[in-house]
């Protein structure tokens, strides 16, 4: 039986410029923003090795769809920095918040696609995956309560949003 993904929650973008690219979504009328300077997140393993890689890492919503922008800030390991690196720069990742994370990570793994990522920053776990051939990766995703309300609080301000603060540095 698959399991039941959910609708995609998050459509990540690896990006030179965190900035540029969160003044162009603000132009099209997404925002606010919430804006990490320097995150590093709690766990972080790419390819099964630590990476104490740093990023610069902004969220938002259109409506139920969370946008987020990532900049790599240095040469450790990561997805985002290989995508770069590929000559990529845009969307990379979709991220999943399936009910059940084990059982879609493991319909991934018996599919093909090998894990990448297994990481936890706050109240977020998450696991990037790819297929073979492909730069772009899925990721699935599991909130705390915490995490979860927070996010629901930001939803609701872009929901509402009057075009003011569009840049809310945490």
């Amino acid at each position: 039986m698959t399991p039941d993904f959910g609708p995609i929650g998050q459509l990540g973008y690896a990006v030179k410029d965190a900035k540029a690219w969160i003044n162009n979504f603000i132009a099209a009328g997404i925002g606010p923003w919430w804006l990490y300077q320097d995150m590093q997140a709690d766990v972080y393993e790419y390819l099964g090795k630590p990476s104490p890689a740093h990023f610069a890492c902004g969220i938002s919503f259109s409506g139920p769809l969370m946008i987020e922008v990532i900049q790599p800030l240095d040469e450790h390991p990561s997805p985002y920095l290989d995508f770069i690196n590929a000559g990529q720069e845009g969307l990379q990742h979709v991220c999943y918040f399936p009910a059940d994370i084990e059982a879609a990570t493991q319909h991934l793994a018996d599919s093909g696609y090998r894990q990448t990522v297994d990481g936890h920053s706050g109240g977020f776990a998450y696991r990037y995956f790819i297929a073979p051939g492909v730069h772009e990766s899925i990721e699935l995703g599991a909130l705390d309560a915490q995490t979860t309300a927070r996010l629901e609080r930001q939803r609701a301000e872009c929901a509402s949003w009057d075009g003011a603060d569009p840049i809310r540095d945490i």
